[in-house]
């Protein structure tokens, strides 16, 4: 747009444009108040423009933003309604650029905030899982499934109610009618089967049989003895 609005030349093309459409109007019966005042001040924006383009220039920072920004006040003036009551047209227009000018920049100023260049995307980590990490997530899923599928069906029945479901100890103790201390004792020993088997499969070796609790007890004091 700049290249097409010259500052340095009032003559542009834009500038034809209205001058073409002020000669048209002038053909309509000059008791028309409101016509020849929105000529007025489309005259006054036009002669005035590098001075305009200049004004705004200064609040965007740009001459081609500052060309986009006085030829939208342009388009504005066409078909601003009451414009009979203009008295100051110079000082009104230019307030109109003001404003306009301080709307660009707040547009400018939120779409730097919540928009990036397609090159930043570039370096952004997917979250999407490497087939690799697919593979090894659903193999571990298979292993804790395995080691669940060893547990006595009231422990890991426990197991899911309280890890899985998210029950409190409570409500899982009253289902199962047992005490919430049995409750916390099966779910924790349904933990530690499938940690060890976890920790078996990482080290090529076959998954421990499970022990309760007494029958870990009973295991540790003959290694002890031992």
């Amino acid at each position: 747009m700049a290249g097409v609005l010259d500052s340095s030349r009032p003559s542009t093309a834009l500038s034809s444009m209205f001058v073409s459409q002020h000669a048209r109007r002038r053909a309509v019966p000059h008791g028309d108040d409101a016509v020849r005042a929105r000529e007025t001040l489309l005259d006054v924006a036009i002669a005035n423009r590098p001075m305009l383009v200049n004004f705004a220039r200064g609040f965007v920072g740009c001459a081609s933003r500052a060309e986009d920004v006085v030829h939208d006040v342009f388009i504005q003036l066409m078909d601003l309604p009451d414009q009979d009551a203009v008295r100051r047209p110079i000082c009104y227009v230019t307030r109109m650029v003001r404003n306009a000018s301080i709307d660009a920049c707040r547009r400018q100023s939120l779409e730097n905030t919540y928009h990036a260049d397609e090159d930043d995307g570039l370096d952004v980590p997917s979250h999407e899982l490497t087939p690799e990490a697919k593979v090894q997530a659903r193999d571990t899923l298979r292993r804790v499934f395995d080691a669940l599928a060893q547990l006595p069906a009231r422990s890991r029945t426990a197991f899911e109610m309280v890890r899985l479901s998210d029950e409190t100890l409570q409500s899982t103790a009253r289902a199962l009618n047992v005490s919430q201390t049995l409750v916390h004792f099966m779910v924790r020993d349904a933990e530690k089967h499938c940690a060890d088997c976890l920790d078996a499969g990482d080290r090529n070796v076959a998954c421990p049989a499970f022990l309760g609790g007494r029958a870990r007890r009973r295991q540790d004091a003959a290694a002890n003895r031992s």
